[in-house]
């Protein structure tokens, strides 16, 4: 298009349009004169004209209006608004077919419509559209932009406005709106607005690249400046709103706000005034979405009250900054309000510069007023192992302070169930006790760390902790061979055989209490004969059975329990049960039995049993299978004495040789002598039996 002072001027006037009563027809007229090429339509300074419809206006005009007025002069019904008063000739198209338009110093005015107006201005499906310097008056919208691309209002002022003083409608992009006052009236009002969808299915849009600068917005009955996306199909970003200044009113109308589906928000250097029942700011969801990445900064606020569960600034996306904001005055019950993710709280401050969060995740916040607080918080690690005992490492937690001379301190400010500890010095996260079941198939909890410098700065940050399902597996305990598996008292834990004490000194025995039980050597080595003790868990066997209360080894047969010959004394703890049965081996072995119904007290020497301090059992005792002594002859068994009909030691050890028993009296009962399968029995073998 050629620069506006090379275009030719088409005055309104040379086609009969003047004040008369319905100029409509000869403004149209001289309307679709201009050139394609571009020209300028000229309207007669200071002239009023009173339309019946709207002016149309074609590709490459700019409407020069001289201080003009457009008035809508038809009466409607009270409701009804009316129709645009300028609009562009391919409304209703489908594509960009419109372009290149301008509308300059004109006054537009609904006067005395019922309806309150209709859209003074009202371009669809347009492109490289501007209105400057224009004055509007009544009506629901001063300028209606749908679908349009490209467009710029400046300075302009608009009048007891009913719906949207500057509204980029339908996912107009690349939009503009600057230097501009709107003054509303009505609950529903709203100084500026840029949205995603449109009032139809077909006009689901996304809308990019916006910006509000130098506004100002009086008495907004729901926001001053709003961005929404309005369908969960569409979307708004890259949006810039930069010193405006919002002027609240009673109605509750918000200052500034943000809604639905986008990303990347610029909120700076705004002033919001007099908010009362609603938020200064806010970004938060709509149909389902979030915004993400507000950065809302630098702003005043003033003479705000929000409701008691609102803040000053709300915050409910992802990626969101709120910094350097000033409050200086009103009710709210705190500064800021986040949910988010990874959202940072810096440097706000206000009679209440209080910050609450709920579910907000990985949140930083800084103190206020300082500038040289610790940043870029960070956790190295961060996992926790199934089945973690105490003490054992999570992560890392690390800060960066401005002075390299600076002392950081870290500190838990959120500690799920004090299952964390931190070394204030290093940063290193622990944990504070063993990991077991009983957290259940948790996926990650969420723990606060605040960096607090030398000079008393304070950064926080918030963290998601993994953790691995910590449900115990019994199964998994006990799955390889039960050989090795020595138990202990009830309540203990078997661990498995191949874990730790196979073949060491160490147990694999672990109490219920906490301390882990001992054994001196292993299985296989008692089993040879090595001086030891041991304690086993009883599980109602009838193999060899000694100790403690119910306790027991089950070998796989008697010979595993013989010790070899030569080998150093077993020392095995009496027993207290019944019924108890020893097998006694080769060798030099001693014997020392308990206190039970089975009563047993070795001797010494080559003798089986003999020379010893009498016995007093009191039980069925059974002695099976005693191979001959070396030593003092052939006597197997020797020196028994009577014992209320039991055979009872006595100190009687002389006795003639190839007697396998002998010096028996005073034997009341019926003896009963057991042999080995293999052995033979001659008479005369038997002798010195008195009274049998």
């Amino acid at each position: 298009m050629q620069s506006a002072s090379a275009l030719p001027v088409i005055a309104v006037s040379k086609f009969g349009a003047d004040g008369s009563i319905n100029p409509t027809a000869a403004l149209n007229a001289a309307a679709q004169s201009v050139p394609d090429s571009g020209g300028t339509l000229e309207l007669t300074a200071g002239e009023t004209y009173d339309l019946s419809g709207s002016l149309v206006l074609k590709s490459n005009t700019i409407l020069e209006g001289n201080g003009a007025t457009l008035l809508d002069a038809v009466p409607v019904t009270q409701d009804a608004m009316g129709f645009p008063l300028v609009t562009n000739e391919n409304f209703n198209a489908s594509a960009l077919d419109d372009h290149n338009i301008t509308v300059d110093d004109l006054n537009l005015s609904y006067g005395s419509v019922d309806g309150g107006g209709s859209h003074a201005i009202s371009f669809r499906e347009a492109s490289d559209i501007t209105v400057e310097n224009s004055t509007f008056y009544g009506g629901n919208n001063a300028t209606a932009f749908l679908a349009t691309d490209d467009t710029l209002i400046t300075g302009c002022t608009a009048y007891g406005i009913t719906n949207c003083a500057y509204d980029q409608w339908a996912g107009s992009s690349n939009a503009v709106v600057s230097n501009n006052v709107a003054y509303l009236v009505g609950p529903n009002s709203y100084g500026i607005l840029f949205t995603g969808a449109g009032t139809t299915p077909a006009e689901q849009f996304s809308a990019a690249n916006e910006v509000a600068i130098g506004n100002k917005i009086f008495n907004a009955g729901q926001a001053g400046i709003w961005v929404s996306a309005l369908s969960p199909d569409s979307s708004v970003s890259n949006v810039v709103i930069y010193n405006n200044d919002v002027y609240g009113k009673n109605a509750g109308g918000a200052g500034i706000g943000i809604s639905g589906a986008g990303t990347t928000f610029l909120v700076e250097s705004n002033v919001i005034r007099g908010i009362s029942n609603n938020n200064a700011i806010f970004a938060r969801p709509d149909n389902g979405r979030y915004p993400s990445a507000a950065d809302i900064l630098g702003n005043k606020i003033s003479a705000t009250t929000t409701s008691s569960e609102a803040a000053a600034i709300q915050a409910l996306g992802n990626n969101d900054v709120v910094a350097d904001n000033r409050a200086s005055d009103g009710d709210m019950p705190a500064l800021v309000w986040v949910e988010g993710d990874e959202d940072v709280i810096a440097d706000n401050t206000g009679p209440n510069s209080k910050v609450l969060s709920s579910g907000a995740t990985d949140l930083t916040v800084l103190s206020a007023n300082s500038p040289d607080a610790p940043s870029q918080l960070d956790l190295a690690g961060g996992y926790v192992a199934d089945n973690s005992g105490k003490g054992a490492l999570v992560g890392y937690v690390s800060a960066i302070d401005p002075n390299p001379d600076s002392i950081i301190t870290y500190t838990l400010t959120k500690n799920p169930g004090g299952l964390f500890t931190i070394n204030h010095s290093t940063g290193a996260l622990k944990l504070a006790r063993s990991v077991g079941a009983e957290l259940g198939a948790s996926q990650s909890l969420q723990i606060s760390v605040d960096a607090t410098n030398s000079i008393g700065e304070t950064a926080q940050s918030s963290f998601k902790i993994a953790m691995e399902s910590s449900v115990a597996d019994a199964a998994e305990q006990l799955r390889s061979s039960p050989a090795s598996i020595v138990g202990g008292a009830s309540g203990d834990i078997l661990l498995r055989s191949g874990d730790q004490a196979r073949s060491s000194s160490n147990s694999d025995i672990v109490k219920s209490g906490g301390s882990a039980a001992t054994v001196s050597a292993s299985p296989a080595s008692m089993v040879a004969g090595a001086k030891a003790t041991m304690n086993f868990a009883h599980d109602g066997g009838a193999s060899t059975t000694f100790g403690v209360p119910r306790a027991s080894v089950r070998p796989r047969d008697a010979g595993e329990a013989r010790p070899v010959a030569g080998a150093d004394p077993v020392a095995v703890p009496g027993g207290q049960g019944d019924r108890e049965m020893m097998v006694a081996g080769h060798g030099n072995s001693t014997l020392t039995g308990g206190e039970g119904s089975a009563a047993i007290y070795g001797g010494v020497g080559a003798h089986g049993f003999g020379a010893a301090a009498p016995g007093s059992g009191s039980g069925d005792a059974e002695l099976d299978a005693f191979a001959s002594g070396t030593a003092g002859g052939q006597e197997a068994i020797a020196g028994f004495n009577e014992g209320a009909g039991r055979l009872v030691p006595t100190d009687y050890g002389a006795v003639a040789a190839d007697a396998a028993l002998s010096h028996f009296r005073d034997f009341s009962g019926d003896p009963t002598l057991t042999l080995p399968y293999d052995a033979s029995l001659s008479l005369g073998s038997l002798s010195g039996f008195a009274r049998g």
